[in-house]
C-alpha cells in the first residue's frame, strides 16, 4: 500500500472538512482507494494531517501534483502544506 501523507495548516478546520469530504470522487478517479483525517483540535485546530491510500506510487505521485488538487487546496483555505509518499516496509 501506497500512502500520501500530507500535513496542512488550515484557515478554518470546518471549512477544510467540507470541501475534503466534498473531493471524494476526485481522489478516487486518481486512484485513492481510502484515507484517514487526523489532527488536535483542543491544541492545534489548525493543523491536519490526510492519510490518503492509493495502489501505487504513480497514481499518489500524480495527484499531489494535480491541478484540481491544487484547486480544492485554495478552496479549502490551505496555508500551508508538506506532502511525503509512504510505503509499507513491514507486512
Amino acid at each position: 500500500m501506497i500512502v500520501l501523507m500530507a500535513r496542512y495548516r488550515v484557515e478554518d478546520l470546518d471549512r477544510f472538512l467540507t470541501v475534503f469530504k466534498g473531493f471524494e470522487a476526485t481522489r478516487r478517479d486518481h486512484g485513492a482507494t481510502g484515507h484517514r483525517l487526523l489532527g488536535s483540535p483542543l491544541e492545534d485546530p489548525k493543523r491536519v494531517v490526510a492519510l490518503i491510500e492509493f495502489g501505487s506510487r504513480k497514481e499518489a505521485e500524480a495527484f499531489a501534483v494535480s491541478a484540481a488538487r491544487e484547486a480544492a487546496l485554495d478552496q479549502a483555505g490551505v496555508l500551508e502544506r508538506v506532502d511525503e509518499i509512504l510505503e509499507d516496509v513491514a507486512p
